[in-house]
């Protein structure tokens, strides 16, 4: 009996991460959307602004902004995004959800991460990072 009541509290712990797997999975993908629109038109301070402290504290809003700004300028908008990979990692005070996707832009391509911090229903970003020889040729 001891065995079936370890089984049932592991199946319930499983399937109670599940559904938060996807719940912040799912945040996180609404919260692209305007760091696209923000990327879109041009308000790269915004994002900063709206950045989780570690990424303040990791990058100076000139140093970010300029690497946007340069992204936009040399890749242009975005024309197709699709998922590539995501990894979620759970913290007793938050979780860490890292989201890829392969993003056609309207002069190149490239593989988006996004990385946020979720605490309760809020995302922060806590960085992005763009791998596209594109960005580098161009």
């Amino acid at each position: 009996m001891c065995r079936f009541r370890l089984c049932c509290m592991l199946l319930a712990a499983l399937l109670l991460v599940s559904c938060s797997s996807t719940e912040d999975l799912g945040i996180v993908r609404s919260q692209v959307t305007p760091f696209r629109e923000h990327m879109a038109a041009e308000r790269f301070d915004q994002i900063y602004a709206d950045a989780a402290d570690e990424l303040k504290k990791a990058t100076s809003e000139k140093q970010f902004t300029d690497f946007l700004s340069a992204v936009n300028r040399k890749l242009g908008g975005v024309k197709d995004a699709k998922d590539s990979g995501w990894n979620i990692g759970f913290r007793p005070t938050n979780t860490l959800v890292t989201l890829s996707q392969k993003t056609e832009f309207e002069r190149g391509s490239g593989v988006e991460t996004f990385v946020y911090r979720i605490a309760g229903k809020e995302a922060k970003l806590l960085g992005y990072h763009l791998n596209s020889n594109d960005l580098i040729i161009n």
